[in-house]
């Protein structure tokens, strides 16, 4: 059975306003995000502020790969082609892997398994 993913599931903690809040207010003199900006751009406000920090600047790495001068849609309404991208792209690799699994297990269901058996016989 194949799992659908919701992109704000699969952010996690990542896309949670209260966390991104403490995340980037807590930094007294200097604030370095490293992470993947493909994934952190799925959501609006990491959006935003990656492309606040691109214009000002402080953007180290490889390039953005969206707009940054673009506004950003809060409600990720203007990224929906992006995130069904994305979605479609987690599918497609969970039925790869469940493919490359299925592939592994074989025609016989004890194959390569190994049973524990009791170390010594009971009398």
């Amino acid at each position: 059975e194949f799992v659908s993913y919701d992109i704000r599931h699969t952010l996690g903690f990542v896309a949670s306003p209260r966390r991104f809040n403490v995340s980037v207010t807590r930094a007294k003199s200097l604030l370095i995000v490293i992470g993947d900006p493909d994934v952190l751009g799925l959501d609006p406000m990491w959006r935003a502020f990656l492309n606040y920090i691109h214009g000002n600047g402080g953007w180290r790495g490889p390039e953005i790969p969206w707009d940054p001068s673009a506004p950003v849609d809060e409600m990720g309404g203007c990224d929906l082609a992006e995130n069904s991208a994305a979605l479609l792209d987690m599918n497609d690799f969970t039925r790869r892997m469940e493919t490359l699994t299925m592939d592994e297990v074989g025609d016989t269901e004890d194959a390569g398994v190994v049973v524990d058996k009791p170390w010594r016989d009971i009398e």
